[in-house]
């Protein structure tokens, strides 16, 4: 979907022109820890945005989150214009799951990205909603675990892509009369 001219800028998932990274960061901060509290925990402009949000995004929460990760992305490249992937693991079972790993790679060693405290921290939340949007009630009983792969194109650009697989038990039963 695109973006409409009407989102407000609390929930835009765009860098605004003149926004610092960090004031970026902050502000995407603030969206990510809204969608922990419950219903009743919710400033009620707060949903208004929110379900302005959805009416641009739709209510689809994966879709969402790819909107949000799009935009984090592009203000990632133009904080590292070297960055060329960002990748994130997860796994989860018996009713719990967490993201594993989270790998910035980069055309040189040295990235700025790394000393920013809200990133990991966002790109965790968006990464399990994402997982989560598109297979929901994985981490239940067997679990599953996934990679999400973002990855810069000679464009700007940028894909993302979910690799997930599910763990399932599975019974054979067989009888015999003798």
């Amino acid at each position: 979907m695109t973006q409409a001219t009407t989102l407000s800028p609390v929930l835009n998932p765009e860098q605004q022109e003149g926004e610092s990274f960090d004031a970026y960061l902050d502000r995407i901060t603030i969206y990510t820890e809204y969608h922990g509290l419950t219903n009743n925990q919710r400033d009620p402009q707060k949903t208004e945005l929110l379900a302005e949000l959805n009416a641009v995004y739709g209510s689809n929460r994966a879709h969402r989150q790819a909107a949000l990760l799009r935009g984090l992305l592009k203000a990632m490249s133009k904080e590292d214009p070297q960055l060329i992937s960002v990748s994130m693991e997860y796994e989860g079972s018996g009713d719990s799951g967490q993201i594993e790993a989270i790998s910035i790679d980069r055309l040189q060693e040295t990235s700025p990205l790394k000393d920013h405290l809200h990133l990991n921290s966002i790109l965790d939340f968006i990464c399990w909603d994402i997982a989560y949007g598109t297979h929901p009630g994985f981490e239940i009983n067997d679990g599953g675990r996934g990679e999400l792969t973002c990855k810069k194109q000679d464009d700007g650009t940028w894909t993302i892509e979910l690799d997930h697989k599910e763990y399932y038990t599975q019974t054979n039963d067989f009888s015999t009369e003798f």
